[in-house]
């Protein structure tokens, strides 16, 4: 079995990378882990044999192109390792091979957008911390880290290098140092107030994939600066996540795209305040309604 070696394995290169300051590469690594839970979600529990991609293998053969033979090799011997679920170990080599491949042409614009990129990868990560505190350690320890963060935030303007300087590209040129990581703990508040710490998990991974997506394969504009590819890509995150969580998971799914798209103040503000919606006294009535009228459009 060679699974006990792909954990330290992506992890070295994974720091390789950042070292080397090799933004695509660390893009790939990215995308193809979110888009492998994803596939994970959507599908729900996957039987033995049309199970979904074998992760391992996927994120082996998506840094083919950029690592050359060596690499190839790991994730031909991983396809082999994995042949008691042939499916999952094929679509895993092509589905990787395939991300990678597409991530390599575009090397040149994802240089162009490494700020981005990073900032988002960023957003996702933080996303998943202040998922995973308080569904582990409770409310209070959530709320705790959110005000810690919060405060780590303002009083960091007036740190000296290295510590400002290195996190100085996580937020856009035209926003206020900080700004857009503590609209995020800020919007964090009322979901883990609640009890719904899911809700924090489809801003964090749904805003990050249709912003990675919409920025290097997004060339319908739909509305303002959005494109439809990326905006579809975080209608199937968020309904790919809500489905573990609420049901029907169309719902939120769309309550997530609609505010997303349209919003005219922070995102990051409006999403998880939309989204606590469902869970207010009235939504008993309001649940029904929203089923019939959507289920009708679809």
């Amino acid at each position: 079995m060679l699974e006990w070696s792909f954990a330290p394995l992506i992890v070295i290169l994974t720091a390789y990378f950042v070292i080397k300051k090799d933004h695509p590469a660390i893009v790939v690594i990215f995308m193809s882990i979110l888009s492998n839970i994803i596939f994970k979600l959507l599908a729900g529990i996957p039987s033995s044999i049309y199970s979904t991609p074998n992760l391992p293998v996927q994120l082996a053969a998506s840094l083919g192109p950029f690592i050359g033979w060596p690499i190839l090799l790991y994730a031909l011997a991983m396809f082999v390792d994995g042949l008691a679920q042939p499916f999952s170990a094929f679509t895993g080599l092509i589905l990787g091979y395939g991300i990678g491949l597409w991530m390599k042409k575009r090397s040149a614009e994802i240089m162009i957008e490494a700020e981005e990129a990073r900032r988002k990868t960023f957003h996702t990560i933080t996303g998943l911390l202040f998922f995973i505190i308080p569904t582990f350690l409770g409310k209070t320890a959530g709320l705790l880290a959110v005000v810690a963060g919060m405060i780590f935030l303002l009083v960091l303007p007036n740190f000296k290098y290295p510590f400002k300087t290195a996190v100085s590209g996580l937020h856009r040129k035209d926003e206020t140092f900080g700004g857009g990581a503590f609209t995020f703990l800020l919007g964090s508040i009322v979901p883990i107030l609640i009890g719904q710490y899911w809700i924090i998990l489809v801003l964090a991974i749904g805003d990050g994939i249709a912003t990675l997506v919409g920025r290097f394969l997004g060339k319908t504009k739909i509305y303002k600066k959005k494109s439809l590819e990326g905006t579809l890509s975080g209608f199937f995150a968020a309904y790919a996540i809500s489905k573990m969580f609420y049901s029907p998971a169309l719902i939120p799914a769309v309550i997530y795209t609609l505010v997303e798209l349209f919003s005219p103040i922070d995102d990051n503000i409006t999403v998880p305040i939309s989204l606590c919606l469902l869970y207010v006294p009235w939504s008993g009535i309001l649940k029904p309604l929203l089923e019939l009228y959507l289920f009708s459009l679809f």
